[in-house]
């Protein structure tokens, strides 16, 4: 007789992709074109920039990555909000075998290993903390701040469970909750990322223990931090804070002052690490910001490499992100996951080196022009014979607002990135 945990075992490695061959020619089989890949445009009155070979690869690298989905009965919340991390709203999962919402279908009140993905508290409310690796949050607020990149409302509800009734709470009560439980005691480079999208740069308020907090001192301990002791070389450390300086400058203008200065250095010189560090082929270091290693196994390789591009998509001005090294680096992890799309790979490495494809994909989308007002504007006011000059329509990159693990469950180990 087979016991029932081996059986059980086969089925989590089924659909996790262990047997991933199988699996990914089924998926591959409703692969067609890109969605508006080779569709015309609607209107004629818009014309868009010239297509750049990059995007259109990046682009197919997100799409076939779509394709590695998850189940909501069998895999964690961890795995799951690492998908958001990546998509967002449009992320989807597999539920009984349909594709359905992630986002949806997490706000209705899931519970795994039967405890429930949200609970109240007496500050408002929070997800699941760690219970043990890549089941719940490996750190403190980490998936509210995996939230923050969906850009979703203060008021967006998710279903808890208090004395087994079903009871809203909003991102706003988990805001609250996080202000009262900041503490000195452990990493709180999510809280930082979480706190620095739904408040003011300059926000103050006082914990449950009585202590002073604010987003500068936030900004100040995470600039000031470790990073050979950080999750993933410190490039989440690094995301958070380059986070928080875009929200900043976003109400503040250009102008830097007080930790902001010391949090823009630190920044600033980790990219020219990554840059220093960065080889030929555009790989950065395996090593991330302490010494250079490449590695030849693209799962060892896209972890290090995904997680740097990742933070460099937030980091760099609009400068930089148009320069050669930044674009070989996207180049090249959108290379890794279109050449080993049937190669399986854990969640963290994969959804962390798409949320770098998918923000530079945000951060290089073609402003579309209305030819009237292009000609309108090229017209002088007095002029009998009008010269119209061509107008070239530039590449603008707004600011953004804002894998699947196709391996096995999680391994028990070492604590969750």
């Amino acid at each position: 007789m087979v016991p029932i945990r081996s059986v059980l075992c086969f089925f989590v490695c089924l659909s996790c992709g262990l047997f991933s061959t199988s699996i990914l020619r089924a998926e591959e089989c409703n692969l067609g074109p890109l969605n508006g890949a080779s569709e015309a445009n609607e209107s004629d009155q818009v014309e868009q920039a010239e297509i750049d070979p990059l995007r259109e690869k990046a682009k197919l690298a997100i799409e076939i990555s779509k394709r590695r989905y998850l189940d909501g009965n069998l895999h964690t919340p961890w795995q799951i909000l690492h998908g958001m991390l990546a998509l967002r709203g449009d992320y989807e999962i597999k539920i009984q075998g349909e594709k359905s919402s992630a986002l949806e279908w997490m706000q209705k009140g899931q519970t795994y290993d039967q405890k429930p993905w949200v609970k109240k508290s007496p500050y408002g409310g929070h997800f699941h903390t760690y219970t043990q690796p890549y089941h719940f949050e490996g750190h403190p607020n980490q998936f509210l701040a995996i939230l923050t990149m969906s850009d979703l409302p203060a008021e967006t509800e998710f279903i808890a469970w208090e004395n087994r009734k079903p009871v809203p709470v909003t991102i706003q009560q988990m805001v609250e909750h996080a202000k009262m439980v900041v503490n000195d005691r452990e990493e709180q480079t999510w809280t930082l990322w979480a706190l620095s999208k739904y408040l003011p740069s300059d926000a103050e308020w006082i914990n449950k223990d009585g202590e002073s907090w604010g987003i500068e001192r936030l900004v100040l301990k995470q600039a000031r931090a470790n990073l050979n002791k950080a999750a993933c070389g410190g490039t989440h450390g690094l995301f958070a804070l380059s986070h928080a300086r875009k929200h900043h400058l976003a109400v503040e203008g250009n102008d830097l002052t007080g930790v902001w200065i010391e949090a823009d250095q630190t920044i600033k010189k980790h990219i020219n690490i990554a840059r220093a560090l960065q080889y030929s082929d555009g790989a950065f270091s395996c090593g991330y910001f302490a010494y250079q290693d490449y590695k030849k196994n693209f799962a060892e390789r896209l972890s290090p490499t995904g997680h740097t591009l990742e933070f460099l998509m937030m980091a760099v001005d609009d400068e930089e992100l148009s320069k050669n090294w930044i674009r070989k680096g996207v180049e090249h992890v959108a290379n890794d996951l279109i050449d080993n799309k049937r190669n399986s790979i854990d969640c963290g490495p994969l959804y962390h080196a798409l949320s770098g494809l998918v923000i530079f994909m945000e951060r290089t989308e073609p402003k579309p022009v209305i030819v009237e007002e292009v000609v309108a504007e090229l017209i002088p006011l007095i002029a009998p014979k009008p010269e119209i000059k061509t107008a070239w329509l530039p590449l603008v990159a707004p600011k953004p607002e804002n894998i699947i693990r196709q391996a096995s469950l999680p391994e028990t180990g070492t604590a969750a990135e």
